[in-house]
């Protein structure tokens, strides 16, 4: 998890960065464990469940508080690992309190409904939030880190290296993504996930073959290599009849796709 550096118009620190979780569920718990020793220290938490930030100060030893906006003058950086139908709210409120941010994964969506959206109004609406979001966060001047970390797996780096020192041309690249289930409560509510296994699953194998594609094209052609056409299919493998259900997968879907198939050409 990359930390972010003092920037003009924002907080500005001086020893361990005071960073503040949004979110007390699975994935907070997770970034709590991986914190990097001496460069950050959590300070505090919120979550809109009492309980939940309560419970989970007092396991960690920090102070939990009612908001987000209650908890921002006390800290340099957020950690936010809300659902991903708040983080764009969660980072607007951020930045324009000059606060760095790390956001977890997916980065955004959309949640309006699929059966009254076109595809392009879908895609439009996020192209727009997302214009928004760069504008805020660019007038703010914070860093904002995107918690993807598949792309620092050792296997990724080494094929980084191979491709800057050979300027090779990478021909094909396959990636997937096996899971019994998400651990969030929320997983499979298309209103507050903004879609299914695509989305949540399929963002860590596909990162890092937009990385390595980019990587590659700075090497070869001193520019980006971008995706030219995106297809994909979905698919709801424990709703269909024959499925067997053993208990071992998680079958709580209501509303999203639990397979998905994405095809990119570049």
């Amino acid at each position: 998890m990359a930390i972010p550096n003092t920037s003009v118009g924002a907080k500005r620190f001086s020893g361990p960065l005071r960073l503040g979780m949004i979110g007390a569920g699975f994935a907070s718990k997770f970034h709590m464990e991986n914190i990097p020793a001496g460069k950050a220290v959590v300070v505090g938490v919120t979550s809109p469940r009492a309980e939940s930030r309560e419970g989970f100060a007092k396991q960690y030893g920090i102070q939990a508080y009612a908001s987000v906006e209650e908890m921002l003058p006390h800290v340099d950086a957020v950690d936010i690992c809300s659902p991903p139908s708040s983080h764009a709210r969660y980072m607007k409120l951020a930045a324009q309190a000059g606060v760095h941010i790390i956001i977890e994964k997916p980065f955004h969506g959309f949640f309006g409904s699929p059966e009254t959206n076109t595809k392009q109004q879908m895609l439009e609406a996020v192209r727009g939030e997302l214009a928004e979001l760069r504008e805020v966060i660019a007038q703010s001047g914070v860093t904002l880190g995107y918690a993807e970390n598949c792309v620092y797996a050792p296997s990724v780096q080494k094929e980084r290296e191979v491709v800057e020192r050979t300027k090779a041309q990478i021909l094909r690249l396959q990636g997937e993504e096996s899971h019994n289930g998400s651990h969030s409560p929320v997983y499979g509510i298309w209103a507050v996930q903004g879609g299914g296994s695509l989305i949540a699953k399929g963002c860590h194998p596909l990162t890092p073959i937009l990385y390595l594609k980019r990587k590659e094209g700075m090497a070869r052609l001193g520019r980006p290599i971008r995706p030219a056409a995106v297809s994909a299919r979905t698919h709801t493998i424990t709703k269909l009849p024959g499925f067997e259900d053993r208990g071992f997968l998680r079958t709580t879907y209501q509303d999203t796709e639990d397979y998905a198939f994405l095809h990119v050409v570049f």
